[in-house]
């Protein structure tokens, strides 16, 4: 891959989390129109030029899928669409590492949201965008999930 594809693939997907984090802050939706094409995009590109094995990043980006289609199907209204096919692009565009973004946007969202409900600016009831917190962990992953996995499993 050359040194442009390097810089210009990760800040594309920046790009794209950025605009569904403020999307999903503004209007809590996450849009088809940004994020299915970006996941058709970063499964292309991977497939083409990712670092790990082919088979693994349409795996991933349906084992994210799934993980989230679970608890939106159980419990309708607890958790959008929009976040579960944001995770399908998540697992596209990071591989193996869509289990520190899920990991890192589980932890962010539990912690914000008790600490709103303590303060009393929500409410137990209340919602609040589960995308910018996905978005968030998919940036830390996509520049260091590969440290953050191998410190994980004790191989640095």
């Amino acid at each position: 891959m050359t040194a442009a594809l390097n810089l210009l693939f990760p800040a594309a997907a920046l790009a794209v989390l950025a605009s569904v984090t403020i999307t999903d802050i503004r209007r809590m939706v996450i849009p088809n129109r940004i994020v299915l094409p970006a996941a058709v995009a970063a499964l292309a590109f991977n497939l083409a030029w990712g670092p790990g094995p082919r088979w693994e990043y349409p795996l991933a980006g349906l084992a994210a899928f799934a993980f989230l289609l679970v608890p939106a199907v159980i419990r309708p209204g607890a958790m959008g669409m929009g976040d579960v096919k944001l995770a399908l692009f998540m697992g596209f565009l990071l591989g193996r590492y869509v289990a520190v973004a899920l990991f890192l946007a589980l932890i962010a969202s539990a912690l914000i949201g008790l600490g709103l409900i303590a303060t009393k600016v929500r409410g137990r009831k209340d919602r609040i965008p589960f995308g910018p917190f996905l978005a968030g962990g998919s940036a830390v992953a996509l520049m260091a999930g590969e440290q953050i996995l191998s410190a994980y499993l004790g191989t640095l």
